[in-house]
């Protein structure tokens, strides 16, 4: 109720006490963590995703927010290896795929594009109409490789499947 109310430092005092008492509430500081996001307090949510990830309790919903939580304070290393630990949790290709294009965005941030290539054709082998991974490859194929052609592809693709990224990557590679 403490959260309902948004009373966060009262919650995680409370939700501290609560863990001291018995480890298996350790969970709620998910709860807090995923509060502190909406409130864009990136590092406090870290610090929360954290008490979570170091018990059997941590998920890839737990790894999934660590890892939004570094890329909004531009800890892109931090991050990709928050997303990969997801990634590894998960058996459904289509949020796997998300993951990998979340990975692929760490990767350019971090100027590895060849790195930031490969996960974007991970995502696009898990799930071959995700025009988001579509638009990002040809981006980095026109951008950090000039490739015209391979943008052109992925440009020709985009159309197909009557994507809005299609008009956003056309402006520019023409």
């Amino acid at each position: 109720s403490y959260l309902q109310a948004d009373r966060i430092d009262e919650a995680y005092t409370a939700f501290q006490r609560a863990i001291e008492l018995d480890d298996k509430y350790r969970y709620a500081y998910y709860h807090i963590g995923k509060r502190l996001i909406k409130e864009k307090a990136y590092d406090k949510a870290i610090e929360a995703f954290n008490q979570v990830a170091e018990t059997e309790y941590a998920d890839d919903s737990v790894y999934y927010n660590l890892g939004y939580s570094y890329y909004n304070i531009e800890k892109y290393d931090e991050a990709s290896k928050a997303y990969k630990k997801a990634a590894e949790q998960l058996s459904s290709s289509d949020l796997k795929a998300s993951i990998y294009v979340n990975i692929a965005l760490c990767c350019y941030e971090l100027e590895d594009y060849e790195q930031a290539k490969d996960y974007l054709y991970k995502s696009i082998e898990m799930d071959k109409d995700y025009d988001y991974a579509h638009y990002l490859l040809g981006f980095i194929l026109y951008v950090k490789y000039q490739d015209e052609e391979g943008a052109q592809q992925e440009y020709d693709y985009l159309l197909e499947l009557g994507s809005p990224y299609a008009k956003q990557l056309k402006s520019l590679i023409e």
